[in-house]
Parts: structure tokens; C-alpha cells; sequence
């Protein structure tokens, strides 16, 4: 119940036309995040969401005295805090620290909805309000710091939250070099591969990437989700490439030749904590018997192998 309202209120939020009313829809949004929260936690969530809660209100102050700035006052001091209000909303560098304090606290719904539907309002302001040159060094900062901090770590919620900080900075490069219909088409594309992602992670109860020796031991599961990370990582010829060649060519027609350069260098960084997983799942955690044993729905695998499948073929989106 609270996921469906949350969903409509970020899309809604995509046809106001007064600041006011969006400033409103992201802060009820939030609360009703917090509802959310309190259902799907594993872990106490007094102090969660005490933290969540003070984050989020001291960053919707700052958007809504921005706001009311705007209508008395322009310059760059206005922009600039309305930039720091929003950048603490996303969760990018350099505000990006509560958000990895929440992940891995989380179930895997919180992680889902934190990551991809609550991140569409704050970057609506972004795209109607912000210029895209200013924000270039905060942009870039987020790509590096999510790009590297995942490496090593062995939560796969925190690895999400730092490919999360980069998913961002491409749907609003994607936004500034194709539009909002390009936008829209990257985000639905990754928030896809997301809760596929979350999902699967949900059913078989993984947190850690030293669960995986608890999970699984048939070759197939494997390869799957090796496939899957590959997908999410970028790698061609699966769906995550394509959404990412597809920013990019319009971000070349756009004049924003070097930032296509600096999105790859760093995307093939990246690669390496997807790989990890991987890594961890194949080699390090591969034994013959399972302390505990995982059974899936036929209807479950279904969906995985055909997502895996699909995505493998989207180049076909391009024709």
C-alpha cells in the first residue's frame, strides 16, 4: 500500500506547476517513506528513522527557504542552496554519508524505493532549476566517490548505494543531453534492473556477500547471476549498455564530449565491485553442500531467466 502511493505521488509530482506544490509532494512522499520503513525494517527502527527523518526535513528547509528566496532574490547563493538541499535529498557527494548509513539496515523493499521511485521528485527540481555546468564538479565528485568507494565492500545494499549515486548522475546527464523523454527512458531502464536486483537479493534473504555459501550451489544460479551482474555493470551487449550508449550519444551531440569520456573511464571502475560479487559468489563461497537451502517458485525463476534474456537482447530497443 505504501510503495503504490509512494509511485503516484513521484510521478504526480512530474505535472505540477508551482514549486510549492512540488516542494509539498516531496516532503509527504518522504513521510510516507517513513511508514514504509517501519513495515519492511529487519532491524530496530527508532534510530533509522529518527536519522532519516532529521536529514530529510533539515534538506526540505533548505529547499523551501530556497524557494521563497527565488521569488524576492536570483544569484548564484540562491541556486547554491537550493543545490546543497537538493544534493542531500539524492544522496551525492558530498552529502551521500546518510544514505550509506541507512543501507544495509534496510529490507530490501526500503532499499528499492529509497534508491529509484524517491529519487524522481528531488530531480525534478534539479532539471527545471539547476544549470547543468555548475553542478558539473558535484556531478563529477558523485561519479568518482560512487565509482571507488564500492570496492571492498561487502554489503550489497552499501555496493547499491554507491552504483546508486552514479545511476543518478547519468539520468541527469541523460536529461541534460536528451530530455526529459531520454531521462525518462534511462530511469525506467534502470529502475527495471533495479527491482529485478532487490528482488531476487529479497527472495533468497542475501544482505552480505558472504551469504552467498548459504544460498546457492548449481551451476545455472550462477551463471545467471553473473549475467545479471554484467548487466547491471554496463557491460555489453546487455540492457544496462545500451541505456548508458544511448545518454552518451546525445551527450556528445550536446557538446559534452569530455564528461562522455570521464562516465566511461569511471563505468569501467566501477565494473570491478560488480564483478566482485561475482567473484565472491563463483569462486570464494562455491561449495558442493549448502548450510541452507533456498527454494524459488517456478514463477520466480521464470521472470529472473526471462529479465536476464531480455536484457541480453536490447539492442533490439534501438531498432
Amino acid at each position: 500500500m505504501f510503495g503504490l502511493i509512494l509511485f503516484y505521488l513521484t510521478f504526480t509530482g512530474w505535472f505540477t506547476n508551482t514549486w510549492i506544490s512540488l516542494w509539498m509532494l516531496m516532503e509527504v512522499s518522504f513521510m510516507i517513506f517513513m511508514g514504509l520503513l517501519s513495515v519492511d525494517s529487519s532491524y530496530s527502527i527508532s534510530e533509522m528513522s529518527m536519522k532519516y527523518y532529521i536529514i530529510q526535513a533539515f534538506a526540505g528547509l533548505v529547499v523551501l527557504v530556497s524557494i521563497l528566496l527565488s521569488f524576492f532574490a536570483t544569484g548564484y547563493y540562491v541556486d547554491g542552496w537550493l543545490g546543497i538541499g537538493l544534493f542531500i535529498k539524492l544522496g551525492l557527494a558530498p552529502f551521500h554519508f546518510w544514505v550509506i548509513s541507512l543501507l544495509g539496515k534496510l529490507g530490501w523493499a526500503g532499499a528499492f524505493f529509497m534508491l529509484g521511485p524517491m529519487k524522481l521528485l528531488p530531480m525534478v527540481f534539479v532539471f527545471y532549476s539547476l544549470d547543468i555546468v555548475w553542478m558539473g564538479v558535484f556531478l563529477w565528485g558523485s561519479i568518482c566517490v560512487g565509482s571507488v568507494f564500492g570496492i571492498g565492500n561487502s554489503s550489497a545494499q552499501k555496493l547499491l548505494g554507491y552504483s546508486g549515486m552514479v545511476g543518478v548522475c547519468w539520468m541527469i546527464y541523460s536529461a541534460a543531453g536528451g530530455g526529459t523523454w531520454c531521462f525518462f527512458f534511462f530511469f525506467f531502464g534502470y529502475l527495471l534492473m533495479l527491482v529485478v536486483f532487490c528482488g531476487f537479493m529479497s527472495q533468497v534473504g542475501i544482505f552480505y556477500l558472504n551469504q552467498f555459501k548459504l544460498v546457492f550451489s548449481d551451476l545455472v544460479s550462477k551463471i545467471f547471476f553473473f549475467v545479471f551482474c554484467l548487466i547491471f555493470s554496463g557491460v555489453p551487449p546487455f540492457l544496462g549498455f545500451f541505456l548508458k550508449w544511448w545518454v552518451s550519444w546525445f551527450l556528445v551531440f550536446s557538446g559534452f564530449s569530455f564528461t562522455v569520456i570521464f562516465l566511461i573511464i569511471m563505468s569501467l571502475v566501477s565494473l570491478v565491485f560488480y564483478v566482485q560479487f561475482w567473484f565472491y559468489f563463483m569462486l570464494i563461497y562455491s561449495f558442493e553442500f549448502k548450510w541452507y537451502s533456498c527454494v524459488f517458485s517456478n514463477k520466480f525463476w521464470f521472470f529472473f531467466y526471462f529479465f536476464c534474456i531480455f536484457s541480453i537482447t536490447g539492442l533490439l530497443f534501438f531498432y
